[in-house]
């Protein structure tokens, strides 16, 4: 049993106690051994709610050629995003700057010193599903580390220089409005709402801006794409129609096919675009989703006298 983890408050690191790989948690202590051993870090960040988290702790690192891998030759670490936010966001950001994808579950290959140099999301022990297998990435991994690890401290990133740079207002320009609005409507699907034509998320913020560049240019045209893309989720299948609230996202475009966790943030930004393009548009359809969404959230995340629970699991018994 891996006594770093058991004594975890996170339900999701705990349950990867049983697990082959060595994990370690977010620590100094992980990156001095890495660095005394001067081994490369395998950081696996994911939540308990994360269908495809699940499969790769079950599937990859539950595999014992795996794990022997990774034992002899990295000092791994198991995040939770939902306990370390704050990690999961830097790391997400150094991904997405390397390899152009994030997501969860996040897997992110790091320096001793807190560099990172190659990640990706989900990967299958073996080559499938269209993605390189895993075994196969940590056997590269070694090699360039060995071999060739100026490369990778060319091409890695320091977490300290991983930043949101904000512009001031004042160099924002007079047209930013339009030209958000006219860069994100080049992406609208104009026959299922949302943006894009594959899988599906919802996109709370686009939501409020497509509201208030009606509100300010007097043009109904922003506030008449959201409340179709609304009405679109409330009616399809990202929306539960038996138990209410929510998915996380579809793999469809139509909205019909949900990966089905659901977390309390994506429920009340929802609940939160619901209530303002009621109040902006009067519609019965956008309210009675506002109610159904709060009545859901009210029903099966409040906790007695603890406040709200943060996500409703996709698995059930092992199934999604």
């Amino acid at each position: 049993m891996n006594e770093r983890l058991s004594n975890s408050n996170s339900g999701y690191l705990r349950k990867a106690v049983e697990q082959p790989v060595n994990w370690y948690t977010w620590s100094d202590e992980a990156f001095q051994i890495a660095k005394r051993e001067d081994k490369p870090i395998l950081v696996d960040v994911g939540a308990s709610w994360c269908h495809w988290c699940n499969v790769m702790d079950d599937n990859t690192y539950s595999n014992p050629e795996i794990a022997k891998i990774i034992n002899e030759n990295f000092i791994p670490i198991k995040v939770d995003r939902d306990e370390m936010p704050d990690v999961d966001r830097v790391l997400q950001n150094a991904v997405m700057a390397i390899t152009g994808e994030s997501g969860w579950p996040l897997t992110v290959f790091m320096t001793p010193d807190k560099k990172v140099f190659f990640g990706g999301t989900y990967f299958p022990p073996e080559d499938m599903y269209g993605r390189i297998g895993f075994r196969k990435v940590l056997l590269e991994i070694m090699r360039v580390w060995r071999e060739e690890r100026e490369k990778i401290e060319s091409g890695s990133l320091s977490l300290s220089d991983i930043r949101v740079v904000y512009k001031s207002v004042d160099s924002l320009g007079r047209n930013l409005l339009d030209d958000a609005f006219s860069y994100i409507t080049s992406y609208y699907d104009i026959e299922y709402g949302g943006l894009g034509y594959g899988a599906k998320f919802p996109h709370t913020m686009v939501d409020l801006l497509f509201l208030n560049y009606s509100a300010v240019k007097g043009d109904d045209l922003g506030k008449k794409l959201g409340s179709f893309t609304l009405k679109k989720m409330y009616y399809g299948g990202i929306f539960d129609q038996v138990g209410g609230g929510f998915h996380r996202y579809t793999v469809d475009r139509e909205w019909k096919l949900p990966h089905f966790e659901k977390l309390l943030i994506d429920n009340s930004e929802l609940i939160y675009d619901y209530f303002n393009y009621y109040i902006a548009t009067l519609d019965v359809e956008i309210l009675d989703g506002l109610k159904n969404s709060v009545d859901f959230v009210i029903r099966e995340l409040y906790i007695k006298d603890s406040g709200f629970a943060n996500s409703l699991d996709a698995d059930s018994e092992g199934i999604e």
